[in-house]
């Protein structure tokens, strides 16, 4: 047998993948958000955690279409 390749993903032939890096504070929201919905949807089924968190940014959705969300929620109306 020959000798065996080095652990890892293949070298990009251009170099790019090499250059990536991910923010730690950028990976520690992302795990933090995602058990918070895991958290919530396992005390209640129904429970959107996007839905709730909504309100209290409403510059993500812009607040013309959170607003328009809500609103066609509340009155049962499908969304366009």
């Amino acid at each position: 047998r020959g000798a065996t390749a080095a652990a890892g993903p293949p070298p990009a032939a251009d170099g790019a993948a090499a250059d990536f890096r991910l923010p730690a504070t950028l990976a520690f929201v992302s795990r933090a958000l995602s058990q918070m919905q895991g958290v919530g949807e396992a005390l209640d089924p129904a429970f959107e955690f996007v839905g709730a968190v909504a309100p209290h940014v409403p510059e993500a959705k812009g607040g013309a279409k959170y607003a328009e969300d809500r609103l066609r929620r509340a009155f049962g109306l499908a969304a366009r």
